[in-house]
């Protein structure tokens, strides 16, 4: 990670399963301790929601979201810019 010079930390987790029993609020909570912008993307009608808003920076409504395919990943990147790159 580079020094903090005021560019936003941001890690995108793309998932088209679940994590097979693995714990994943411990990582999450030392990511977010570092100042991460942490969004879960979950693809496909197989994820957990529960894991995808434990994985993602608050609020859950801005940091995760659900969708059918990886061909609808173009269209989204617009929203993380304007979330992960407004100053906060």
């Amino acid at each position: 990670m580079r020094p903090d010079q005021g560019i936003p930390k941001v890690t995108v987790l793309l998932t088209d399963g679940y994590s097979n029993g693995r714990a994943v609020a411990g990582p999450a909570n030392q990511l977010r301790k570092l100042g991460v912008n942490i969004f879960s993307i979950g693809v496909g009608n197989y994820v957990n929601p529960a894991e995808l808003n434990v994985i993602a920076s608050d609020p859950d409504s801005t940091h995760v979201f659900r969708m059918n395919s990886f061909n609808d990943l173009a269209g989204w990147v617009d929203k993380l810019s304007a979330v992960s790159c407004d100053g906060k």
